[in-house]
């Protein structure tokens, strides 16, 4: 979200390139219909009012907070039983598809177990998706979520640093030989696969390095080993026969 900049509309890499994020590459990557019509963002009639509150109905969860929660879950364990033989079953299929699509993939949120409400009038719209432009609502979509990132990472930002608590956290800091350290953290491994846990409880890099080597090779080194005991048995048995042999031989004379 960071990399984003909803004002040029490019994502900047890492090497600093700027690369343009635009329409066509929703339609290109995603293959969404580009129709003439603007997908809804308000109720604006009775019609498409009753069928929101109808999406509520049957996929919303009210919280004890007061707020409704339209459940992604639910809609991805139906999907799969609902008929589609009449334009009635085609319709409220076409409503769980949506609901699917825009909450998992198209239009997500944070908690990726819910849809935002504010898209239930374009879940609402159900058959007749080709004729809307569902590129420019992704990417109008990304572009609010990455202003409001912005926008929660400056006030979280100003509350954090102050100049009270930065001095708090030096202190906590602190150690009796006025060293710091006090306050373990994880060491962020810049380059590398990211660790599961902190580098502290962590072996030592060419130690992790060394027994990934061992894990790729493995399956290849027990290969070799069946290999070389079947070689090895049979080596034996052939000399086992022969030192046999020569001692019957000795025996007999």
């Amino acid at each position: 979200m960071g990399r984003i900049d909803p004002e040029k509309k490019v994502l900047t890499a890492g090497d600093g390139r700027e690369l343009p994020l635009c329409l066509e590459q929703w339609r290109y990557i995603f293959r969404l219909p580009r129709g003439t019509n603007q997908v809804p963002v308000k109720v604006k009639n009775a019609t498409m009012q009753v069928r929101v509150d109808g999406i509520v109905q049957h996929y919303g969860e009210v919280k004890p907070d007061g707020t409704c929660h339209i459940k992604i879950q639910q809609t991805v364990d139906e999907l799969p039983l609902m008929p589609i033989n009449t334009e009635h079953e085609k319709d409220e299929f076409m409503k769980a598809f949506l609901l699917a699509m825009l909450g998992l993939l198209i239009c997500p949120t944070t908690n990726g177990q819910s849809l935002a409400t504010s898209l239930l009038p374009a879940v609402s719209i159900g058959d007749g998706v080709q004729y809307f432009d569902w590129c420019a609502c992704a990417h109008s979509w990304l572009m609010t979520c990455v202003i409001d990132f912005r926008r929660r990472l400056n006030k979280i930002g100003s509350e954090v640093w102050t100049e009270k608590k930065f001095v708090a956290a030096i202190q906590a800091d602190l150690l009796p030989s006025l060293d710091y350290g006090k306050v373990k953290t994880v060491d962020v491994a810049y380059g590398e696969r990211n660790p599961m846990v902190g580098r502290d409880s962590c072996q030592p890099l060419e130690v992790r390095v060394a027994d990934e080597v061992l894990d790729m090779i493995r399956p290849l080194y027990e290969r070799m080993e069946k290999k070389l005991e079947k070689k090895i048995e049979k080596i034996f048995e052939k000399n086992m026969e022969k030192v046999f042999e020569k001692y019957m031989e000795k025996e007999l004379e």
